[in-house]
């Protein structure tokens, strides 16, 4: 009898699997989620002038308050309140049924307002994909099933703690990290003033979920706010070694480096206006240098795109230059003009990133997901291992990883779960919450700072003066409100002697509280919770963490078993610094984990266009699974360094991403013909079992074929965490 090429199942019958397939797919997304209205703090819909409500576009008097009905306006437009409304049972436009396209018809109010507009060739900006969380999502979660818990109100102490982190990190933008434990310690001393950061014991946390973002700024294990745990982030391994992730820093498998010298690259571009380099893009490619024995080393920092080299360097913005510290500027910017050209300014040679400014630098130009990718490609260069519990990979006597289980698998997932994220955080940001950025909470802070009783900056203020007063008095209190108005009168003053105007109008220029940006652009025309950044952050890491081995594995496992007792002991992954190999033969399982990196680098101080070893004494500290938790906070917290978001937006948003990336490798364990698992620490410190049966217990297609098991560790217990209840923690 002939063997004939006829997979099985084929025809009608796959056509059916994989309908059912799909049909599975969307049960066990209702399984995750109790289907329910997401809850802002209530302060969009509020009377009076709505301050904390984001509202860069329209147009703002000249104490920066929007046109009430403009505002109504872009919110009924984002939300889809449609004249005449819809019932449950009527198509909505947009939607395949209705035939029409979804309207978003609410005028560029900027580009026919007045204000107080110089520039002859001013551009007006848009918002950026305002409906994007209105589209719906048939891989993963839908946009609609991860959630945010409230935003800090106006007047609460969190955003009076979140309005001095982000004064504090304008203040710091120029300092490198490395020195923060002599050169931060006056701004460390102001933000301990408030009790929000200093007292442990502190008791206005209105909930759980407030008190555990509190308490992640002091991850540490202090008790309150130091040059050591400053900015660090709040998920395992943000506390260790240097600030910077060595995935921002290092390259990938040594091979032969390019021959070209770094003094044979083209000479930088040069402004006609300020004699500055010009574009961060123009800038021409540093190539490794060369050794003897024709390798280009980790410590060069460039990454192998295949047979292209990409150089973990960058040309930062010019240091001591920010923008928007007059209230001529800001209020253009509020009614939405594009203050980009001229104002682009940068150093003239390329570094490592090595202080805040450089880190806003990378988060202002790179391609979002950039990063993981980058870290993704390191990984896979080093040979790092897959999960024991994948198939194929290492440790298979004659099955390895490609188009499942292999880099390409991961590489698409990396780049997949972005656009899944971004959706869902547009649907936080514009249809949930409308959050305004801190460059808002600033002008507002400004105007309390100013205001006498019953005057017209008081009035300006509406029903919310007395929280806005409340929260400029706290932060004179800390010093930082006198920092920044010395930091605004210095940057005032160098543009003003570069030609541009300066003009504080009603604002008494000792009395200036606006935040320095590091974007001339300032921040981007959608509002600020959650944040883009920091969501795309949560799913590329929590699927990096999920794809490689973070473990370390007993003797004899073979692939494709799942070591539960390793993961429930939560096995630290190998330190940086040497490579665990596991004894054994290829067929009993053998493996080896680790990546071999010969050392912990930073950005060196003396030249900063070259790597330098770490000399901290928790190199021992340093793990694959922590140095990718810090490269998500790194990304994220950088927009913060550059002004554009606050802490909370950061916290919130790392963990939503998590949920769309675990709902995504949830989802496609029904898709696998095997047993198939991952495993990986949450971002919460939960330890994590994705799972799929391969069809196993049920013939196929059946929701209990991807299951997530999830358990919490407290001291030295383990007890199991309900799936539904980890995934709708935020709004519990």
């Amino acid at each position: 009898m002939s063997i004939q090429l006829n997979p099985i199942p084929n025809g009608e019958l796959r056509a059916s699997t994989s309908k059912r397939v799909r049909e599975e797919a969307a049960k066990v997304a209702y399984k995750r989620v109790t289907p329910k209205k997401q809850k802002n703090n209530g302060e969009a819909a509020a009377s009076g002038p709505r301050l904390a409500t984001f509202s860069k576009g329209l147009t703002h008097d000249d104490h920066g308050v929007a046109d009430h009905k403009q505002l109504d306006t872009l919110i009924e437009q984002l939300n889809q309140h449609l004249d005449p409304p819809h019932d449950a049972e009527t198509p909505f436009p947009g939607t395949y049924t209705s035939k029409l396209p979804a309207p978003f018809k609410v005028p560029n109010y900027g580009d026919g307002a007045k204000g107080y507009a110089w520039h002859k060739s001013l551009k007006w900006r848009s918002w950026e994909s305002p409906l994007s969380g209105q589209a719906y999502e048939i891989n993963g979660p839908d946009p609609d099933q991860v959630a945010m818990p409230p935003a800090p109100v106006a007047g609460s102490a969190e955003l009076i703690a979140e309005m001095a982190e982000v004064y504090a990190m304008a203040c710091l933008r120029d300092t490198a990290f490395e020195s923060w434990r002599t050169t931060a310690t006056s701004v460390v001393g102001m933000l301990n003033c408030l009790d929000y950061f200093s007292d442990p014991d502190f008791a206005d946390d209105p909930d759980a979920r407030a008190k555990s973002r509190r308490e992640a700024r002091r991850g540490d294990g202090s008790n309150n706010l130091t040059p050591g745990n400053l900015f660090r982030g709040s998920t395992p391994g943000c506390m260790a070694g240097p600030y910077i992730s060595q995935f921002l820093l290092i390259g990938n498998k040594e091979r032969g480096g390019d021959p070209r010298k770094p003094e044979s690259a083209p000479q930088l571009e040069q402004s006609p206006v300020t004699g500055k380099a010009a574009d961060a893009y123009s800038r021409a490619a540093r190539f490794a240098t060369v050794g003897a024995d024709g390798l280009a080393k980790h410590s060069d920092g460039y990454v192998q795109y295949g047979a292209q080299t990409i150089p973990q360097q960058l040309v930062p913005h010019l240091a001591g230059r920010d923008h928007m510290t007059n209230w001529r500027h800001w209020i253009d910017v509020q009614n939405g003009a594009n203050l980009k050209d001229g104002f682009d300014l940068f150093e003239k040679e390329p570094r490592f990133i090595s202080t805040p400014r450089d880190l806003a630098t990378y988060v202002h130009f790179d391609a979002l997901y950039q990063s993981y990718l980058n870290a993704c490609l390191i990984l896979l260069g080093q040979g790092m291992p897959t999960d024991i519990g994948l198939p194929e990979g290492a440790g298979h006597p004659t099955r390895d990883g490609f188009a499942l289980f292999g880099g390409p698998h991961i590489l698409t997932l990396v780049t997949e779960v972005a656009t899944r994220a971004l959706k869902a955080v547009r649907r936080q940001k514009y249809n949930i919450h409308l959050r305004a950025r801190p460059e808002a909470i600033a002008a507002a802070i400004t105007l309390a700072w100013n205001a006498t009783d019953g005057d017209q900056q008081h009035k300006a203020m509406g029903v919310d003066a007395h929280k806005f007063i409340a929260m400029k008095d706290a932060l004179k209190e800390t010093g930082l409100l006198d920092e920044i108005c010395a930091h605004n009168a210095k940057q005032n003053a160098k543009w003003k002697s570069d030609g541009w105007p300066v003009d504080h109008c009603w604002i008494d220029e000792s009395k200036n509280g606006l935040l320095p940006m590091a974007f001339p652009e300032r921040s981007p025309m959608h509002p600020s919770y959650g944040a883009g950044h920091a969501t795309v952050a949560g799913a590329c890491v929590t699927i990096l963490k999920a794809f490689f081995e973070m473990y370390r594995i007993p003797e004899g496992t073979k692939r494709g078993q799942v070591p539960l007792d390793d993961l429930m002991e939560n096995a630290p992954d190998s330190f940086f610094g040497q490579e665990l190999t596991i004894t054994g033969k290829p067929d009993d399982g053998g493996v080896q984990v680790g990546i071999g990196i010969p050392d912990i680098y930073i950005a060196d101080a003396a030249h900063p266009s070259k790597l330098a070893s770490y000399g901290g004494g928790d190199k021992h500290a340093i793990t694959v699974q922590g140095e990718l938790n810090k490269l998500a906070a790194n990304i994220s917290i950088g927009r913060d360094f550059a002004g554009v978001h606050y802490y909370t937006d950061y916290y919130e948003s790392l963990r939503m991403g998590e949920r769309i990336a675990v709902g995504v490798l949830q989802e496609q364990m029904l898709t696998y013909r095997e047993p198939v698992s991952m495993r990986l620490t949450s971002f919460d410190g939960d330890l994590m079992l994705i799972s799929g049966s391969g069809g196993s217990r049920s013939g196929g297609g059946d929701p209990d074929d991807a299951v997530v098991q999830v358990w919490r560790r407290d001291g030295g217990s383990t007890s199991t965490v309900d799936f539904k209840e980890w995934w709708n923690r935020a709004t519990a």
